[in-house]
């Protein structure tokens, strides 16, 4: 969200098990009103956390897990007041993990657990995708004439 420089005011975070467990069937949800409007990836992970932590059965196993942030504004629109802007935001805490995101990959920094976990031991076989001449600048054709 920091690089489209929009800034949340409501997130909605859910969870749910695979539709192929029988044992086991939980889709808890909660929408939650973020104290003020934020782009702040440690408060976005903080407030998913709380929002979820009374909401999870323990022993469940949960196949997936996702946040949706709504009520979106551009940032910058309105000055914020000193105290609603976090410690994390004025030191552009956000845009810095976006850089090293780019540079060294997407698996290489986040924030708690995922920043500590190993990529999968298995990736997608890609030997048969189309180009993508109008998506990527690296595949368009190069046509010399000689």
């Amino acid at each position: 969200m920091a690089g489209e420089k929009q800034l949340a005011k409501v997130m909605t975070v859910f969870a749910g098990t695979s539709v192929f467990n029988e044992r086991a069937s939980s889709f808890p949800s909660r929408t939650v009103k973020l104290p003020a409007p934020t782009a702040d990836p440690v408060l976005l992970s903080k407030a998913a956390i709380a929002a979820m932590e009374d909401q999870l059965e323990e022993g469940v196993p949960y196949a997936r897990a996702g946040v949706m942030l709504t009520d979106l504004s551009t940032a910058g629109v309105q000055p914020q007041f000193d105290e609603f802007v976090s410690v994390h935001e004025r030191r552009n805490i956000g845009d810095l993990l976006g850089k090293i995101k780019d540079k060294y990959g997407a698996t290489s920094i986040g924030l708690g657990r995922a920043g500590m976990m190993a990529p999968p031991d298995w990736t997608m076989a890609r030997k048969h995708s189309s180009p993508r001449y109008t998506t990527d600048w690296h595949e368009l054709l190069l046509v010399k004439a000689g």
